[in-house]
């Protein structure tokens, strides 16, 4: 099953409805690295949207890196924010930024 067609993308956060019970959540970049840091994570993800394929190169690049990277920028500045010093790690998508 397909679970894009319970889900909404957006610049602030992702609205998804649950396949187990039906319930709506949403989850903001900000709230996942404090959780991640409330459960004590050694190191955090941050959120990160999948294209679905088959997709030409231009539409990934443009719709996915872009919102990823503004993604990772907000979750760095919360991590940055956090008191207790966990770890970030950085995933690359295809496209560099200068």
């Amino acid at each position: 099953m397909s679970l894009a067609e319970l889900r909404k993308v957006r610049e602030s956060a992702v609205t998804f409805r649950s396949h187990i019970d039906g319930a709506m959540v949403e989850a903001l970049t900000e709230r996942s690295i404090e959780v991640q840091r409330l459960l004590g994570s050694d190191i955090a993800m941050q959120m990160d949207e999948c294209v679905r394929l088959p997709a030409e190169r231009g539409d990934i690049e443009a719709r996915d890196a872009t919102l990823s990277w503004r993604w990772a920028e907000r979750s760095r500045r919360a991590f940055e924010a956090a008191p207790d010093g966990i770890h970030a790690v950085r995933h690359r998508t295809g496209r560099r930024r200068p």
